[in-house]
């Protein structure tokens, strides 16, 4: 169940640029405690990076994540 504070959120991240859906799902990510989450959709990685600061968990495409990891 996603509460209020998730859609609140959400909200204000949809306001950042992301879509309904991405930003709910950037949104339950940062009320997990996720530390990362990967996606294939360029468009969000790109969106993600010139809001980096106001984003409390990291974006990244599973392949440069990887590339990332390895070093």
């Amino acid at each position: 169940i996603v509460g209020p504070a998730t859609l609140r959120r959400a909200a204000a991240i949809v306001k950042m640029g992301f879509t309904e859906l991405d930003a709910l799902h950037r949104a339950c990510a940062e009320a997990a405690g996720a530390e990362l989450f990967l996606t294939t959709d360029d468009r969000v990685v790109k969106r993600a990076a010139r809001v980096s600061a106001a984003l409390k968990v990291k974006v990244r495409n599973p392949l440069a994540w990887l590339g990332e990891y390895r070093r």
